[in-house]
């Protein structure tokens, strides 16, 4: 759940001349898992669940407006919307046992132009809260592409379990992460996963 804008992190690496995945999550691990803690610590501490929601939804958090994800394609116009959408299932939502329930609950609710990055990131949010995250590395957008080049095929799947990743890659590199910060990864990395010599 990454990018730029004031304060938010990036969905793309400065750095570059990676020689391998262990590199990649060492980098990772340096400067960006920290960040991306205090980004879902900030729902954590939202005074009620309601409002853990709405902000969530309205992709408001502890950066400046709305986040770059949601501010793409017409999204952020549709957030309100998605919101009340949301707010009408507070006890459906609360109730989720595990992060695909909670993603679930929120997919069947979305609205025109909300697609599964904006589910997934709003499911990220609200699993914070809720003490719930990804067992599953997750497959959109960025993360797709950078599985893509990684030579993983992503087509029709929603995700893609760590061990099959690993398998597929030959590597344990990602076993280091939880499976949110793996599909981070693939995320802000995927250029990365471009160049030879990487896997």
């Amino acid at each position: 759940m990454t990018c730029k804008k004031d304060n938010i992190r990036q969905c793309k690496s400065s750095r570059k001349n990676f020689k391998s995945l262990e590199d990649i999550v060492a980098a990772y691990e340096k400067d960006r898992q920290e960040e991306a803690e205090k980004e879902l610590q900030y729902y954590v501490e939202l005074p009620s669940f309601e409002d853990v929601v709405k902000q969530a939804a309205l992709a408001k958090g502890p950066w400046e407006g709305t986040h770059d994800h949601q501010n793409k394609y017409g999204v952020a116009a549709r957030l309100p919307e998605f919101a009340e959408s949301l707010l009408e299932a507070l006890p459906e939502l609360k109730k989720s046992a595990s992060f695909d329930e909670l993603y679930n609950a929120i997919e069947a609710r979305r609205v025109y132009r909300v697609g599964k990055l904006t589910v997934y990131d709003t499911a990220l949010r609200i699993g914070a809260n809720l003490k719930i995250e990804p067992t599953n590395v997750y497959l959109h957008r960025g993360a797709k592409k950078g599985a893509e080049y990684l030579g993983i095929t992503p087509r029709g799947r929603r995700f893609i379990s760590v061990d099959e990743l690993c398998d597929k890659l030959r590597s344990t590199a990602f076993r280091k992460l939880k499976p949110r910060e793996i599909e981070d990864c693939l995320c802000i990395y995927k250029d990365a996963f471009k160049e030879e010599g990487v896997l």
